[in-house]
């Protein structure tokens, strides 16, 4: 039996996906826990637009993404945070305050699923970083944290 699956299901696909199935797993699991529909030619025809549809948006972010990429490449963030004579900062800087700062500074859109490394900043001075976005190559930018007391 073919079934669209709604959400996704553990051992068997992600939402929108067709699936041949048992019926009785099919009737008795994925239709009354509504994880599934049974699977008709509009129905498959509306799954494969939204699967097209979905993708087109993909590549649409991915290259919207490459772009504010490009913009962070040997970019020198200026940060000030309270630190002793030693230039040892008080508090830190987390990765969210840097992402943060360069979305404002080079009026990105946020980096979704982003992380920055190293992920807390404790020192004054020139700090080299690489911002790491999943299926893309790192990106190497400066943070220049200035000494306030």
């Amino acid at each position: 039996m073919q079934v669209i699956l709604i959400k996704t299901v553990a051992d068997l696909g992600e939402a929108g996906n067709v699936k041949n199935v048992k019926p009785g797993y099919a009737r008795n699991y994925l239709f009354p826990n509504g994880l599934a529909e049974v699977a008709t030619p509009a129905l498959i025809a509306k799954a494969e637009a939204a699967r097209v549809k979905q993708a087109k948006n993909e590549s649409t972010d991915e290259a919207e993404l490459k772009k504010s990429l490009g913009k962070v490449v040997d970019f020198v963030l200026e940060l000030s945070a309270s630190a002793n004579k030693d230039g040892k900062l008080y508090g830190s800087i987390t990765a969210e305050q840097v992402l943060r700062e360069l979305s404002l500074k080079l009026k990105l859109r946020p980096l979704k699923h982003a992380s920055v490394e190293p992920a807390v900043f404790k020192q004054s001075g020139r700090i080299p970083a690489q911002i790491i976005v999943p299926r893309q190559s790192p990106t190497n930018f400066i943070i220049n944290i200035k000494p306030t007391s």
